[in-house]
């Protein structure tokens, strides 16, 4: 009688509890969601062409099929197409991910979510019906509505791909293992590049950032294996954790900017050989990457100046005495702006010039200091030497 009553307590609890009934027709598997609504989950007969009716009756009850559930497709590798009834509102996370076999989905009208990751690693051309008030699409890429985010491009994907300048953000994965992607155009309204955009992308050979890109996330091209040549504007300020991680044949990076981007946590440069690939820096700022951490891994910090800046017109003679012991003066330079660092990159002086000009260095401790002082004659980048 004891075990009785202990078995009715568990079955009351998993009622009240809310279990959900699943069953599986015609190959699919679904999942009762609410009333008369049901959703695909994975577990079903998933290969060749799978048609997905908009209800199925199951018990004598005829249910709507409102979704596609979290990675109900994942890694179908033998799916070969999908027909998505437009009773489906919403496509969840990793659905479709890992289908490198999948030629085409169409998403129609109805869809109004995509989750996360829903076509990463997938091989189908994605078209979106023109009335989808949501999302829409362009070559098999898929986008927002408006085209501001790249959402997802097929890993079919081959040779150059320009994104379109209206794309102001990219999805994480969005391009992940597209290894038949040679180059990418970033347009001027992209200021940052997601974690694992494109890692995986392994025939790319050179990268080019626009100078709105001020943060290049983790993984995010981690494994790109041709990539010889990279050039960082002075905008980018931060790169993740193996942000270029196993790009083995990475020979020449060109950075721009005078202090070093911030590398954050550590093997931003996994696996490059520092022996071997040559880091070019702007004038005046070797001694500022030689200090800093994992930029100074390379040995050949060489530097360069930087293409498409105003030409070091200005005089050394202009600056004096160098070394000094308590001031420099600055002659002949109007409306502009001498920055002194430190070697770690510290900003010491900021100075707006108009003529003659004398700072005081007297509180400043003994040492080598690089400036850079622009104006509209030009720019000059060197070494001061305080006594």
């Amino acid at each position: 009688m004891k075990k009785l009553l202990f078995i009715s307590v568990i079955l009351s609890f998993t009622i009240s509890g809310g279990a959900q009934t699943i069953f599986t027709e015609g190959g699919i598997r679904y999942i009762i969601t609410e009333t008369n609504t049901v959703g695909v989950i994975s577990g079903g007969n998933y290969s060749g062409s799978i048609t997905i009716p908009s209800t199925v009756i199951y018990s004598g009850i005829t249910y709507s099929v409102t979704s596609i559930g979290t990675a109900a497709f994942l890694n179908c590798k033998s799916l070969i197409s999908i027909t998505i009834p437009s009773s489906v509102t919403t496509i969840g996370t990793y659905a479709f991910q890992d289908c490198i076999n999948l030629t085409s989905v169409n998403i129609p009208p109805s869809v109004a979510t995509i989750g996360k990751n829903a076509f990463s690693n997938c091989s189908a051309l994605i078209n979106v019906d023109s009335n989808n008030p949501n999302y829409s699409s362009k070559d098999g890429v898929l986008y927002n509505k408006d085209q501001l985010t790249l959402i997802q491009c097929p890993i079919s994907l081959s040779g150059s791909f320009s994104i379109p300048t209206t794309v102001s953000s990219i999805e994480e994965k969005a391009f992940f293992k597209c290894t038949s992607l040679t180059s990418v155009t970033f347009p001027a309204s992209v200021t940052s590049v997601p974690y694992y955009s494109f890692s995986g992308c392994s025939s790319l050979t050179s990268l080019t950032f626009p100078s709105s890109v001020t943060s290049i996330e983790s993984l995010a091209f981690y494994d790109c294996s041709s990539l010889t040549s990279l050039i960082l504007p002075s905008s980018v300020k931060t790169i993740g954790f193996k942000a270029f991680g196993n790009c083995t044949s990475l020979s020449t990076i060109k950075v721009y900017s005078f202090i070093p981007p911030t590398l954050l946590l550590t093997e931003v440069f996994f696996q490059v050989d520092k022996s071997i690939c040559k880091l070019y820096v702007p004038i005046g700022s070797s001694s500022i990457y030689k200090a800093r951490d994992q930029w100074k891994d390379f040995i050949n910090i060489i530097e360069l100046a930087p293409t498409g800046m105003v030409s070091e017109t200005i005089q050394e003679s202009i600056i004096y005495p160098n070394p000094t012991r308590d001031y420099i003066n600055i002659s002949g330079i109007h409306n502009g702006i001498i920055r002194i660092y430190d070697l770690n990159g510290k900003l010491i002086v900021d100075y707006y010039l108009n003529g003659d000009d004398q700072i005081d260095l007297r509180n400043v401790l003994s040492g080598v200091y690089i400036y850079s002082i622009q104006s509209p004659d030009g720019v000059k980048r060197g070494k001061i030497v305080k006594e």
